[in-house]
C-alpha cells in the first residue's frame, strides 16, 4: 500500500485558493456579502465537496425560480442565502452538522451556550504543547472584480491576551475585539460579531514583556503584520513589536522595567 505523500506548500495554496473562488462564486450568485454569511459559506465548502456545495447552490436557485420559501411564520421569503443553508443544514450528517453549523448544533441538542470570562492570572503560563508539524497558508479572499494593492499593512492590538501557548521558539494566543469605534459619518455599520485575532508571538518577545503581564492591571500592546487566514476563520497577526502600557509609561518617566524572575528584563 502506497503511504500518500504530504501537500507541498503549492499544492496547499492552490488547493486554498480554488476554495477561495468557489466560497466567492456561490456568494455572488446568492447576493451574499455579509461576513457572517461568508464565513459560513467557507465552513461549508471547507468541509463538504465543491459537487454537492454547487448541487445545494443549484436546488437553492431552483427554489428561488418557482417562487421562492416562505418563513415559518409566512411574515417574508427567505433570502436566497436563507434558502441555501437550510438545503445545507437539512443534507448534513449529524458529524458535519457540528463542525458546520456549531450554534446551530449546540442549540438543538439543547447545550448550554458557554459564555466568555476573563482569564484567571494562571492562564498566562505558556502550555507546552507536542512538536507536531502544523501547516499553514494564508490566503485573502477575492470577493471584487477588481482588487488594488497595499503597500504596506499594519495592525495595533491593545488588550489582555486569552490563554498562551508555547511551540519552540513561538508564543500563540488569541485577543478578541468587544466594541467598534466611534466611526466617521456615511460609512457602514461594522459587523456586531467579534472578530477573533490569532497572534504570533516571537519567545523573545514574549519574554521582554512576561514579568509586566503578570499585573492584571496592564495591557498588552501588540503591532504586527495581519491577514485573513480561512483555515482559522478569522485575522492572524504576525507581531513585530510587543509592549505594555505600563512599560511604555515607565519607559517615558525613564523607570526601571519590571523583571521577570528568570531575571531578563523587561523592554530593552
Amino acid at each position: 500500500m502506497t503511504t500518500p505523500q504530504p501537500s507541498t506548500p503549492e499544492e496547499t495554496q492552490r488547493r486554498l485558493q480554488e476554495r477561495e473562488q468557489l466560497v466567492a462564486q456561490i456568494a455572488m450568485t446568492l447576493g451574499e456579502t455579509d461576513l457572517a454569511a461568508i464565513r459560513q459559506l467557507r465552513r461549508i465548502v471547507r468541509h463538504t465537496e465543491a459537487e454537492r456545495a454547487l448541487t445545494w447552490l443549484t436546488e437553492a436557485l431552483a427554489i428561488e425560480t418557482a417562487g421562492g420559501q416562505m418563513l415559518p411564520d409566512g411574515s417574508r421569503r427567505r433570502t436566497p442565502g436563507g434558502v441555501y443553508f437550510r438545503l445545507v443544514r437539512q443534507q448534513l450528517t449529524p458529524q458535519e452538522r457540528s463542525l458546520i453549523f456549531p450554534s446551530w448544533a449546540a442549540k438543538h441538542k439543547g447545550r448550554k451556550k458557554r459564555t466568555t470570562q476573563p482569564a484567571p492570572s494562571s492562564a498566562l503560563a505558556p502550555t507546552q504543547l507536542p512538536s507536531t508539524k502544523v501547516e499553514r497558508v494564508v490566503s485573502q479572499p477575492v470577493l471584487l472584480p477588481e482588487v488594488g494593492k497595499a503597500s504596506s499593512v499594519k495592525i495595533t492590538l491593545i488588550g489582555r491576551p486569552g490563554r498562551l501557548v508555547e511551540k519552540q521558539q513561538l508564543i500563540l494566543t488569541t485577543m478578541e475585539n468587544e466594541r467598534a469605534p466611534s466611526l466617521p459619518k456615511g460609512l457602514p455599520a461594522p459587523p456586531t460579531t467579534p472578530t477573533t485575532y490569532t497572534l504570533y508571538i516571537a519567545a523573545k518577545q514574549w519574554r521582554a514583556v512576561e514579568a509586566a503581564m503578570a499585573d492584571p492591571a496592564d495591557a498588552l500592546i501588540v503591532e504586527g503584520w495581519a491577514a485573513y487566514d480561512p483555515e482559522l476563520e478569522g485575522v492572524a497577526v504576525w507581531a513585530t513589536s510587543c509592549t505594555t502600557k505600563l512599560l511604555q509609561r515607565a519607559k517615558r518617566e525613564g523607570q526601571s522595567p519590571p523583571v521577570s524572575s528568570s531575571g531578563d528584563t523587561g523592554v530593552s
